[in-house]
């Protein structure tokens, strides 16, 4: 984008008068707290941005927990309730739900998962998989990669 002096000058004027009326306010990040919505379904709100899990990857009872331990403490301390994993991403979900009853969080996310088999019992076996790993609730379970629509 080129600008003329002109331009610039008129822009700068512009952006200095809107400064010494105060009304940046607005258009400024502040601590209003996380944007929630609603799910239709059930009338439960849940913040509009969650944790996904696909790198929550480690040996479970390892040193290499402790990043994931931190990063999801710190995601539940700031607010953070909706979690999206999948049995698609390594152990993500044994990570997961490792590090979820270590910290005492289960209860108090919203647990998301996926399930992929185009197979009716092949995918009820592996939702159950899911559950063995979290316990129940899982408050969401989506069709990954469109397979198994039809089951």
């Amino acid at each position: 984008m080129k600008l003329t002096r002109r331009e610039l000058i008129r822009m700068s004027a512009g952006a200095s008068l809107v400064s010494m009326a105060g009304a940046w306010g607005p258009l400024m990040a502040g601590p209003k707290g996380l944007i929630e919505v609603t799910i239709p379904s059930s009338g439960i709100k849940v913040p509009a941005v969650g944790i996904g899990t696909v790198k929550f990857r480690a040996a479970p009872g390892t040193d290499e927990m402790q990043p994931f331990r931190d990063t999801l403490q710190t995601f539940h301390r700031l607010g953070g309730r909706v979690i999206d994993t999948s049995p698609n991403y390594g152990n993500s979900e044994e990570v997961l739900g490792h590090l979820l009853r270590e910290t005492g969080l289960r209860d108090d996310v919203f647990m998301a998962t996926k399930v992929d088999r185009e197979d009716a019992q092949e995918g009820i076996e592996r939702m159950e998989s899911s559950f063995g790993r979290f316990g129940p609730p899982i408050d969401l379970m989506q069709v990954h990669n469109l397979r198994g629509t039809d089951a």
